[in-house]
């Protein structure tokens, strides 16, 4: 289970066994994670980071603040994940199935440093493809397609494409019956969640900031 200034979430899980919680201390907030793991999560741990002080509008003070998350268009299925947002996208990874997108990973920039995302869905032997994105170079859409396949429990992503303000990337996929412009004009995209299974993907959305001028 998860709380935060706002609400809580959860439980995730079961509840068995010896139960412990961890409160970040005054001020402070968490700010990553930790632990081990096999076939199973074996422990974890947190790490804590002070609180930004608010700015003159009341938002967290730094790149967040001005960030706006657009909901994400699929399939109502699968767990949700959250890459947050950055300052921008440096490199985009897709794996694809029979069926439709099975894999994403993005690659971000945040204080001109590289932060990888985490995998959401599951590889598959196809090895995923790549979109490199130039210095100066910046996501300002992504084209979604999706579709509720024979077998599969929700619609989901058979394709994905993305418009940078140089060129746009090639079809990741297949088209499927529903297609979506996940844009905001003035906007670039700086990170990205949505919804994935276990060896699929059902929704895509973005977290975008305003373009400096």
């Amino acid at each position: 289970m998860a709380r935060t200034n706002k609400t809580e979430y959860g439980p995730f899980g079961n509840k068995t066994g010896n139960q412990f919680s961890i409160q970040a201390p005054k001020d402070n907030q968490i700010a990553g994670f930790q632990g081990t793991s096999s076939n199973v999560l074996n422990s974890i741990d947190v790490h804590f980071a002070p609180i930004p002080s608010a700015s003159a509008g009341g938002q967290p003070a730094g790149s967040a603040a001005s960030a706006k998350k657009l909901e994400a268009k699929g399939g109502n299925a699968g767990n949700p994940w959250d890459d947050g947002a950055h300052d921008g996208v440096k490199k985009v990874c897709v794996g694809q199935g029979e069926s439709g997108v099975t894999y994403v990973k993005f690659v971000y920039e945040k204080d001109s440093k590289e932060v990888p995302g985490n995998d959401h869905g599951k590889k598959t032997l196809l090895a995923p493809e790549e979109f490199v994105l130039d210095p100066n170079e910046y996501i300002t859409a992504v084209e979604i397609n999706y579709d509720n396949i024979f077998g599969t429990e929700s619609e989901i992503i058979t394709m994905l494409k993305f418009m940078t303000n140089k060129r746009t990337s090639p079809p990741f996929g297949l088209e499927g019956a529903k297609s979506v412009l996940l844009k905001e004009d003035g906007h670039k995209i700086v990170g990205f969640h949505g919804k994935a299974g276990a060896d699929i993907l059902h929704q895509v959305g973005v977290h975008v900031k305003p373009i400096s001028k």
